[in-house]
């Protein structure tokens, strides 16, 4: 990276705001208790300091190094329907999560990739009880 884009690069304050504006956090901590509210706020977190990481290094990604370009475009394309559903199934983990960052990493990035077939097996478990 050049000097030139080090001084252009934005802050962490500016980036975590991007980040809220594009999955809509406001929307998403409306009336929610104050540990769902927590944890939006640090699933925005980890997008600013993906959407900061330099793109032409590596990101790791469920223990895979992968191309920081592509790391970036996937985080780029999280909705309001992705962080709740990242924050819907880590609510309902019952087991102990060591590395929660790299986890909530991993989930984001899975969730642009499965929503549909998430929601989908969601119904069909649903309708299966009924």
């Amino acid at each position: 990276m050049s000097d030139m884009d080090r001084s252009i690069r934005p802050s962490f304050r500016s980036a975590i705001s991007r980040a809220e504006r594009q999955v809509g956090y406001g929307e998403i901590v409306h009336d929610r208790d104050s540990g769902t509210v927590a944890l939006a706020h640090e699933l925005c977190m980890i997008m600013a300091e993906v959407f900061m990481m330099d793109s032409d290094k590596p990101i790791r990604i469920s223990g895979e190094w992968l191309d920081g370009h592509v790391v970036q475009q996937v985080f780029g394309e999280l909705t309001r329907e992705h962080v709740e559903m990242v924050i819907d199934e880590f609510c309902r983990l019952t087991c102990d999560v060591r590395n929660k960052k790299a986890y909530l990493r991993t989930a984001l990035y899975n969730s642009v990739f499965s929503i549909e077939a998430h929601y989908r097996n969601r119904v069909n478990h649903d309708l299966k009880g009924e």
